[in-house]
């Protein structure tokens, strides 16, 4: 984990250059694979969570498609050849969905999801100020 930085300028999953910066957590290879220690998953899952609203609003990423995803920066590190497996990702979106964060469009495929890194009240109040 030691003298791995993420901080690098990247592309968002349209192929624009932006500057996201993953937390530290995203260095140490566990983190990518699902833990069999049930809390231990409910925290990565929580820390999976924040990533994922992260990169989205710094890529300003509304919808996203987990098969596209798995290429992308979001769960894919290069620099320890390490990447989340597609049920995991699915889990993950899951796990946004059940507290609020994300809306599968179609809950029986789950191929697509709404990811709401702004809640729908938090962009009302948004353009309410503006």
């Amino acid at each position: 984990m030691a003298g791995v930085s993420m901080a690098a300028a990247s592309t968002d999953l349209a192929g624009s250059p932006t500057s996201w910066a993953p937390p530290p957590i995203f260095g140490f290879p566990p983190f990518f694979t699902e833990q069999p220690t049930e809390a231990t998953w409910q925290k990565q899952k929580e820390l999976w969570g924040d990533v994922i609203l992260s990169f989205c609003r710094a890529r300003r990423v509304f919808v996203l498609d987990p098969s596209d995803a798995l290429a992308s920066p979001l769960f894919s590190n290069k620099l320890i050849s390490r990447s989340v497996q597609p049920d995991v990702a699915v889990r993950l979106l899951d796990h946004l969905v059940a507290n609020g964060r994300a809306q599968w469009l179609n809950p029986g495929s789950k191929q697509r999801c709404i990811i709401w890194w702004r809640r729908p009240e938090e962009w009302a109040a948004a353009i309410y100020d503006w």
